[in-house]
């Protein structure tokens, strides 16, 4: 089982959910996730058990919260010949695999997986709850994106009465940042460039290794971005030591930045899509931007009209 690089609350809280499931139905089973485990998602049930590189063989692989199978990163190279089980939520999933359990109504992939448990006959214990309700407020920002709904919270109920805790969860993605955070922050904000509706930044690999944050970490501030009175589309461009760089975007209903994220091989939700674009900074900043800014003039013209 493997999930994307770059991983998440939910990327890792469905790997994980996924291994304890397949523990109980004594299944044989490795955890893959290249990036490793982000900072919100390492003390939870089972996160021991992810490795960095994948089993010598497999017959078959389950990939978790990927839109796209290159997206697991280096290891799609190995996924030749095996049957694939692909399960996602997000809109930009291009259904690769053998068997494609595809929701994007679900907010997260981890709210899949629990109706998966319901459908397997199994019990919700706590460590499994834990693991999915991790994944759910991870990608609704804690019940507050536009989308949060009466199933969600629905769902995360039904969670926590099985023994999740919904502070626990909170806290460990949204109040406990490393103190590296700080120091990227105070670099990023400071060059933060805001215009008209847009707000962006870049993070140089200079400012990274002074953070000691890793790479693949936006540290939220994406959102914080978008927060900022007046702004509906932001951006993060994350400079990566393989002469990539990471685009984090995030946007107001109404703009689509999984279309954006897209037409650089990306994907993810229309308020919240990311892309990996080879290139330097200024090149892959500059190309990206183009294509948001014309996102955001396209949206303002739609709502002139209405």
């Amino acid at each position: 089982m493997a999930t994307h690089v770059s991983p998440d609350a939910d990327a890792i809280g469905s790997l994980l959910a996924l291994g304890i499931i397949l523990r109980r139905l004594n299944v044989p089973r490795t955890l893959l996730s290249e990036d490793g485990l982000p900072y919100e998602a390492d003390s939870l049930p089972g996160a021991s058990e992810v490795v960095a590189a994948p089993p010598p063989s497999f017959d078959v692989a389950v990939l978790v919260d990927c839109p796209e199978l290159e997206r697991i990163g280096g290891a799609a190279e190995r996924l030749s010949g095996v049957t694939l089980v692909n399960v996602d939520h997000h809109p930009t999933n291009s259904h690769f695999g053998h068997i494609n359990l595809v929701d994007t109504d679900s907010l997260s992939t981890t709210q899949i997986l629990h109706r998966l448990v319901g459908v397997l006959g199994l019990d919700l214990t706590a460590d499994l709850a834990a693991c999915l309700l991790a994944g759910l407020v991870a990608d609704t920002q804690g019940f507050r994106i536009p989308a949060s709904d009466r199933r969600a919270l629905r769902t995360a109920e039904a969670l926590m009465a099985a023994g999740a805790s919904l502070w626990e969860a909170n806290h460990s993605i949204f109040g406990s940042r490393p103190r590296g955070h700080v120091v990227l922050w105070g670099q990023v904000l400071s060059g933060a460039v805001m215009e008209g509706e847009l707000v962006w930044s870049t993070i140089p690999l200079s400012v990274r290794h002074a953070s000691e944050v890793p790479e693949g970490e936006d540290a939220g501030i994406v959102n914080f971005l978008l927060a900022t009175r007046g702004t509906r589309a932001a951006a993060v461009f994350s400079e990566r030591s393989d002469g990539s760089v990471d685009v984090s975007l995030r946007s107001q209903p109404g703009i689509d930045v999984a279309e954006v994220a897209a037409a650089f091989g990306g994907g993810g939700h229309r308020q919240a899509a990311g892309c990996t674009v080879s290139g330097g900074l200024a090149e892959v900043s500059g190309q990206v931007l183009a294509r948001l800014r014309r996102a955001v003039n396209e949206s303002a013209v739609r709502s002139s009209v209405s």
